[in-house]
């Protein structure tokens, strides 16, 4: 889920968040390399398409951020004690944007936008998010971060601009067959950016990706899945490398009972939809 989301292979205990202490409104927690590759496959077969003219090749993308964001993160909740998560948003470039990347023009591709949550205690759990985004709630680095693909501390009219357009481009919501499984944004809890800055640290991961993803059926429990197929987003650590960096997936020893398991990825989210903010929130 953009939504970094997963299914109980492991029972792993969660570190108790500020405001949503039982990360409601979460799924499972750490899933498996092949359930992670799986998911990832299964979200390319559906939505991006093999035309490279077609507009549904800008989701073929991935997020990274390196360790600063993820420790500006926890600084943040440190300083700020209503705030309980973070939101990431699906986004699309632009026309008026400059920038191109891998020679293609800059409003064929699709980035993500973070955002930190509070609780929203107005909010009506059975059909809206009760996380409510803090849009003028600002990240604050030692140095300057390392990101790709990962839009940070985005002013609100300008964010929504680019997350209007993705609702338009590629979900096809002025259309009448919008692509409804296809999710606008994930949540991700206290509790579970608690756990992704512990496991940084304790094994000096360099960074995390961000991967779009999508089930393939169904999650017992999972009340924020809108349909079978809708996408989600994983989060896996990154380790550095002797030329850069590389994605971590063997890392999970950390929450293992059973040694000859080997894990490999968070997905960890509430989705929207079902679950959204209140509009113009």
């Amino acid at each position: 889920m953009l939504t970094l989301l997963m299914f109980f292979s492991l029972v792993v205990k969660l570190s108790i968040g500020q405001v949503d202490s039982g990360c409601k409104g979460t799924s499972n927690f750490v899933i498996e390399k092949t359930e992670a590759d799986k998911m990832k496959l299964n979200f390319k077969n559906i939505y991006v398409k093999k035309n490279p003219r077609d507009l549904n090749n800008a989701l073929d993308q991935r997020g990274w951020i390196d360790t600063n964001v993820v420790n500006s993160m926890m600084n943040l909740f440190q300083a700020e004690s209503n705030i309980d998560g973070f939101r990431i948003y699906f986004c699309s470039a632009l026309k008026k944007d400059p920038i191109r990347f891998q020679g293609q023009s800059r409003q064929k591709k699709v980035s993500f936008i973070i955002v930190p949550t509070s609780y929203d205690r107005t909010a009506n759990p059975d059909s809206e998010s009760i996380h409510k985004n803090e849009w003028e709630k600002k990240l604050v680095f030692d140095y300057l971060p390392e990101t790709g693909n990962v839009i940070i501390n985005m002013k609100k009219e300008d964010a929504f601009a680019r997350i209007d357009f993705f609702r338009s481009e590629q979900r096809k919501e002025d259309t009448p067959r919008p692509i409804d499984s296809l999710s606008i944004s994930v949540w991700f809890s206290y509790c579970c950016i608690e756990e992704i800055a512990g496991y940084i640290k304790t094994h000096h991961s360099v960074g995390l990706s961000f991967y779009p993803a999508a089930y393939y059926k169904q999650m017992p429990g999972h009340q924020s899945q809108k349909q079978k197929n809708q996408s989600t987003l994983i989060i896996v650590p990154s380790r550095a490398t002797t030329d850069g960096w590389e994605d971590d997936y063997d890392v999970y020893k950390f929450y293992k009972k059973n040694q000859a398991l080997l894990l490999s990825a968070y997905n960890h989210g509430e989705l929207c939809p079902i679950k959204c903010p209140k509009p113009g929130n």
